[in-house]
């Protein structure tokens, strides 16, 4: 198995499963723009192997999988500034969603399962 640990997420893998852990539970695994870089940076690391087949994304904790933005950083910021930081979480964001959509075969990366 091999665990990188980020700032706020923990990324494992073992064999063709991957698991991604938002891991802010003091925060309700509210997702702030440090944590929008650290999902990004382990899904490039799946893409890069080809032997993944499944990403689990999970929340760390016991009271949310995840709360949303983090609303404190939210207040930080100005038009500008906010439809920029939007545009990279929807990136991110696509990026997840396009694991639906691809088939799963012994050569390819299967779908992304919220757990």
């Amino acid at each position: 198995m091999v665990t990188v640990m980020h700032k706020n997420i923990l990324f494992e893998i073992e064999g063709a499963i991957a698991k991604l852990t938002i891991n802010r539970p003091d925060k309700r695994n509210a997702v702030d723009n440090a944590t929008v870089e650290e999902i990004d940076q382990a899904l490039a690391q799946v893409e890069k192997n080809p032997g993944i087949r499944v990403l689990i994304l999970t929340g760390a904790g016991e009271k949310a999988f995840v709360a949303g933005a983090d609303i404190h950083e939210l207040d930080k910021r100005d038009t500008l500034r906010g439809r920029s930081e939007t545009r990279r979480r929807q990136e991110v964001t696509r990026g997840l969603n396009s694991w639906r959509s691809r088939p799963s075969q012994p050569s390819t990366v299967g779908p992304w399962v919220p757990v």
